[in-house]
């Protein structure tokens, strides 16, 4: 009996270091990244910090910081429901702005749900929400989009591969 409470103690303790140096090591990751794209470092103390919700993935080509939500949900063994978030910032506001227009002047942040199918490889959005810095909600929307295959290099690549990798 000894030797299996130990053998339990053993492996918790294993994993729970293993999980703490992959949560150190993301968090170090987003610095690295913040300060490389240019950001000040209390930008980047603040935005990388830990947050037992949300797991930083990259920054985008335009400067938006992607999280993902560790909480995913199977729908079936090869399909995958995940809350995304996107952080936006002074230099990837004005693309959006651009883009989309003016009413992205105070684009804050998003936060997605979206439908993947792994086996497929494939996507979709199942809902988005879009907020400026003072919370209010730009564009919504909880009409699901038609099913996409991800384009290379972008952040939804990048977030489907984390999450089927995962599964």
């Amino acid at each position: 009996m000894k030797k299996l409470i130990f053998s339990f103690l053993f492996i918790f303790l294993i994993t729970f270091n293993y999980f703490e140096e992959c949560k150190a090591s993301k968090i170090e990751m987003c610095k690295e990244a913040c300060k490389f794209v240019g950001y000040k470092f209390d930008f980047c103390e603040s935005i990388c910090k830990y947050d037992p919700e949300w797991e930083f993935l990259d920054i985008s080509a335009v400067g938006d910081f992607l999280f993902y939500n560790r909480k995913t949900i199977p729908v079936s063994p090869n399909i995958i429901k995940v809350w995304t978030k996107i952080v936006y910032t002074e230099k990837s506001r004005p693309y959006y702005v651009k883009k989309y227009g003016k009413i992205y002047k105070n684009l804050d942040y998003a936060l997605n749900l979206l439908e993947i199918n792994c086996a497929k490889g494939i996507y979709r959005y199942l809902e988005y929400y879009s907020y400026a810095s003072d919370g209010s909600i730009i564009r919504s929307s909880k009409k699901p989009d038609l099913w996409k295959t991800p384009s290379p290099y972008t952040p939804i690549k990048i977030i489907f591969e984390e999450v089927c990798q995962r599964r």
